[in-house]
């Protein structure tokens, strides 16, 4: 079984990052050595008032996240830009109730290796508002998310055979996080579940 999302791009073209929907990208040293080291998405708000975040996972390099509504996103054109979290990746939280958010717009987002040195890196980016579930892709961690005491983060997982075991592994960097698990309950919480994590 496979799990895996693509998209193809020519030129310079913007990424469409759909919500919910982790997408993989790469920054080799050819294109930072050739001015070129950036990558840029478009994400278009869902026209809802819901708090919108972008995760930044990295695999390997540094990189942050630049997002501006009035056109393309870069280190010198931008609203907002990502906060580094304990586990080196990057993550964006834009609160509906900010002075610049707009519901129903179009969110350029620039992948900008760290300088000054900036080096190659990989990552996966994920997009989602408050009233998404993110989807897992097998085997890649999402960016930290920071959740308020008695709130909750949805995700989905597809699994695409019956006959494995599953493992699903949440790393704490700072308090004490549950976990709830339901193949039939949609948002799983502290009294619906069929599985939940045990403290190691």
């Amino acid at each position: 079984a496979s799990t895996y999302s693509i998209a193809g791009v020519w030129g310079s073209g913007f990424i469409r990052l759909n919500e919910g929907l982790p997408q993989a990208g790469e920054i080799n040293a050819e294109e930072i050595s050739t001015g070129q080291g950036m990558r840029n998405y478009i994400y278009r708000a869902s026209g809802t008032h819901a708090d919108l975040s972008f995760g930044l996972s990295l695999v390997y390099g540094v990189a942050h996240i630049y997002v501006a509504t009035d056109g393309p996103a870069s280190p010198t054109h931008a609203t907002w830009t990502s906060n580094t979290l304990a586990s080196a990746s990057e993550r964006l939280d834009i609160r509906h109730t900010d002075a610049n958010f707009c519901a129903a717009c179009d969110y350029h987002i620039a992948i900008v290796p760290a300088a000054p040195h900036a080096q190659p890196v990989a990552y996966t980016l994920s997009a989602a508002s408050a009233e998404t579930m993110t989807v897992l892709e097998d085997g890649t961690p999402m960016a930290s998310v920071a959740v308020a005491a008695d709130a909750y983060e949805y995700f989905k997982f597809f699994v695409s055979n019956e006959l494995v075991d599953l493992q699903i592994i949440l790393t704490a960097f700072r308090g004490n996080p549950d976990l709830y698990v339901s193949t039939t309950t949609p948002k799983p919480n502290a009294t619906s579940f069929e599985y939940t994590s045990q403290d190691l």
